[in-house]
């Protein structure tokens, strides 16, 4: 403390000295040494195990709005531990973006928010989808990938309570978002084995007020927004509601010479509403309720596809591959035969009629090629502080939904030439095609119930429980040979206990114990008459703090935390036609089973958060070792029929836990004012990944070019894990200052966001290239108004940002052999300006 105590001192006095020069006409000539000295004593005070400075630390990507003239940093509450803290107080490693945050870096969607964060990462076209769009996107924490899309590593909460599905399309009227590293399941529950994202919703005002912006750009971009909030009745009773209209054309030509119904690929278009209305009659009693609502109407996805002909190596079984960094985007790529005749009219009726005759919940197959959502989310917080007891008492209801249907050309190429095989029926189109159509409902209801002591006390505690329940119905079908493949239904019943535990031994020292008891119930399809497969996992996820206070604004921390993700059941093994032959050999040649356990995580975390320099620096960091094991592994086999005569074979997916994975990573945020009027900020991450142990194979990694199942399975050991970059980092630079003549601010930010080559899959033999995209901002802000223009994607990066093996479906009756590449597409360069104007309530 007395070194604090004397660095603040030194930093006083190179101040004064300034302001003796400033006020002599000299100019600063110790300022730059000044600055530099002060910074070194405050990190070796660091070192030493003090520091200076009056506020707490944020891990937030920008921690400063974009005009302001302000030399400090600002503050940031978060609930991560199901209660309000100063983030300084909470051992968790979090990346906290308030609402000027957002606005400050043009985050518009958790797309936005993944390309902004580091250690943050979405993926679109896992499980070999092939589909760059936002039907399914996959958020991924510290390079923890899941294996099934059906059980991600980590969800999204809005307001802390789940949304199961977790394809929001925009981020609309939010306080702030909170990231939160590693694994949560002792607070969160289940699939937040590698983190979460909780979306905090802005609260209304008690003044009248609201807000309007518009934003226009290249590739028709539009966003417009406008809100109102403000008293109902009285003061105790206020409400806020919110309006959003967004599209923009994709960024990406068509390449399709005929058939082609959408000139660009990408689209994009989102309407919402959102509404909360708040009563609060005294500072100890609240009730919110939130309702939101929107609808998707995008176009096809932007993939590019490699196909056998662009491959430029051969594996040891002289199986033709791709080596290395995936080059350019392949000539007349991308590219999808999207024209609606009447012959794609004909087999939409078709499927929507055979999808209405196997009772499938609400299922309907788009009329046009792209994405169809309508999703909504409501759920009511009440808050009561009893203060006889010293304590809060809090319950939190949620329902959600979550509805979409896409039609895509599968083949994702330029198909015209090919001529349609002639045992097809007549029709309006000439040339071969691969029209197909997927279907998805998602529903889940939450109930949360908790009780906590005021945070004021040396001993603080914790407890609540909570019910969940999600059902997944899903349904597909390849429209070209009028084939359904039917509806499945998995359903998710989970129940919870937690408790969190915190106790200052000292006034530095505190320890906190979190835990977390649950049961998850699963059932998931089996063939009729059988009756479905119903198992449950109970699972005690613990999670221990050591945390010391160097001083109120530093503070460094130990945690220990386990993660489980939920387990699940390998039902298509039984349901498959060759289900005889697969139970002979499900445990030896597949060395798989039909239970599922749930994948279990240690995580050993060492972080440091502190302030500096009077709000002029933040740091935050800290280093991590992960223990993944009871690791789901996914293996593809051609199996030998044991009912058709002449033999024939199929596809078979099987799932073991025989895979073991090690994590280790550094995770760093540092936001700086060396200079009245400016703000440099650094965030990287590094995720070092090896597998050590697991069995992979098959068509879905392309080990070999053999179909024995004896064959196609092998280990990895060593290699990293695929679909995450092992380094990430975001630079910017910030300088803002006033008008000479005017009420105005203005200011210009340059952004550079890197992420290093990912791997397509666990054999490490191609990766998507590095990516390297900068962002330029200018505006000027006074007051209720402020107008920007931006260019993002300054330097028209090109390359693919993600890869899933597929097979290849651009002939006729292509053999079963995943002999192809998508790749996810970016937005090209894009520019544009935006508006916008707060009044009353709303500043």
């Amino acid at each position: 403390m007395v070194r604090a105590i004397r660095q603040n001192e030194v930093w006083r006095k190179v101040r004064e000295a300034l302001d003796i020069e400033k006020r002599q006409g000299k100019a600063p000539r110790i300022a730059v040494i000044a600055r530099a000295t002060a910074l070194a004593a405050a990190l070796t005070g660091l070192i030493l195990g003090s520091a200076a400075g009056s506020a707490y630390a944020q891990r937030a990507a920008a921690t400063a709005p974009a005009a302001t003239t302000d030399d400090t940093l600002a503050e940031v509450v978060v609930s991560a531990r199901k209660r309000n803290e100063r983030l300084i107080d909470v051992p968790v490693a979090v990346v906290a973006l308030t609402a000027e945050n957002l606005e400050t870096l043009g985050i518009h969607s958790l797309a936005d928010l993944a390309r902004s964060t580091p250690g943050l990462s979405l993926d679109s076209t896992i499980g070999g989808s092939g589909r760059n769009d936002r039907s399914f996107n996959e958020y991924v924490i510290r390079g923890m990938v899941p294996a099934l899309t059906s059980n991600p590593t980590t969800s999204i909460f809005i307001d802390g309570a789940p949304f199961v599905s977790g394809q929001i399309s925009g981020l609309d009227d939010l306080a702030r978002v909170e990231v939160l590293e590693g694994p949560q399941s002792a607070y969160f529950g289940r699939q937040t084995f590698a983190g979460a994202i909780n979306l905090i919703t802005r609260d209304p005002a008690n003044a009248f007020g609201g807000a309007v912006s518009a934003l226009g750009g290249s590739h028709n971009w539009s966003d417009i927004r406008a809100s109102l909030e403000g008293p109902l009745f009285s003061d105790s009773l206020t409400a806020r509601v919110s309006l959003r209209n967004y599209s923009r054309d994709g960024s990406w030509d068509n390449q399709a010479l005929a058939g082609s119904g959408n000139r660009t690929l990408g689209d994009q278009s989102t309407k919402s509403a959102t509404l909360s209305v708040v009563y609060k009659p005294s500072e100890d009693f609240k009730i919110k309720a939130l309702g939101m609502y929107w609808e998707d109407d995008d176009g096809p996805g932007a993939q590019a596809l490699y196909r056998p002909a662009q491959s430029n190596c051969r594996l040891p079984s002289g199986y033709a591959w791709y080596c290395g960094s995936v080059g350019a985007i392949p000539a007349r790529q991308p590219a999808a035969n999207t024209q609606v005749d009447s012959f794609i009219q004909g087999l939409v009726a078709f499927a929507n009629s055979t999808v209405a005759s196997t009772g499938a919940p609400g299922f309907t197959v788009p009329n046009k090629f792209g994405l169809k959502r309508k999703a909504y989310h409501w759920s009511v917080g009440i808050d009561y502080h009893i203060a006889a007891l010293g304590a809060s008492v809090s319950t939190l209801t949620s329902a959600d939904s979550d509805q979409w249907g896409e039609l895509q050309d599968l083949d994702n190429a330029d198909t015209s030439g090919i001529p349609r095989p002639v045992f097809y029926p007549p029709t309006s189109q000439t040339f071969y095609n691969f029209p197909f159509w997927v279907g998805q409902n998602n529903k889940d209801f939450s109930q949360e119930l908790r009780l906590a002591s005021d945070a004021d006390r040396k001993f603080r505690w914790l407890v609540g429980a909570n019910y969940g329940y999600s059902r997944l119905d899903q349904a597909l079908g390849g429209l070209e040979f009028n084939l359904f493949f039917g509806n499945s239904t998995n359903v998710s019943n989970n129940t919870g206990v937690f408790v969190g535990l915190a106790y200052d031994v000292t006034n530095q020292f505190t320890v906190n114990l979190d835990a977390r008891w649950q049961r998850d119930q699963q059932s998931v399809p089996k063939v009729p008459p059988a009756p479905r497969i119903t198992g449950a996992f109970t699972n005690y996820v613990p999670r221990l703090s050591l945390q010391y206070k160097f001083s109120p604004d530093v503070m460094g921390y130990f945690t220990y935390s386990q993660g489980v993700n939920p387990g699940t059941f390998n039902a298509f093994a039984l349901n498959a036609v060759e289900a005889n032959y697969i139970a002979t050999n499900l445990a030896g040649v597949f060395n798989s089973s039909i239970i599922v356990e749930p994948e279990k995580l240690k995580n050993y975390e060492l972080g440091l958060k502190g302030q500096f320099l009077d709000r002029r620096l933040t740091l935050a960091g800290d280093v991590y070792y992960d223990i993944w094991t009871n690791q789901i592994t996914v293996s593809s086999f051609l199996v030998p029929h044991d009912t058709l005569v002449p033999p024939t074979v199929n596809l078979l997916a099987n799932r073991a836990n025989n895979g073991k994975s090690r994590i280790a990573g550094l995770e760093l945020n540092v936001d700086w004012i060396p200079l009245p009027n400016w703000l440099l900020h650094f965030g990287g991450a590094i995720n070092d990944s090896k597998i050590q142990a697991g069995t992979y194979g098959g068509a879905g990694t392309i080990v070999c070019g053999c179909q024995a199942p004896t064959l196609a399975q092998q280990t990895f050991n060593g290699n990293q894990l695929p679909n995450t970059s092992k380094i990430q980092f975001g630079a910017a630079i910030q300088y803002g200052a006033p008008l000479s003549r005017a009420n105005w601010n203005w200011y210009t930010r340059l952004e550079d966001n890197y992420k290093s080559k990912q791997f397509e899959s666990q054999n490490n033999i191609v990766s998507a290239p590095k990516q390297n995209l900068v962002n330029l901002r200018v505006g000027l802000k006074s007051g209720d108004w402020r107008v920007e223009a931006f260019t993002e994607n300054l330097t028209d990066e090109h390359s693919v940002t993600n890869l899933a093996n597929i097979t290849n479906l651009a002939t006729p009756f292509p053999p079963l052999v995943a002999d192809s590449i998508y790749g996810g597409l970016p937005n090209l360069r894009t520019y544009g300006a935006r508006v916008s104007y707060k009044f009353g309530g709303a500043k």
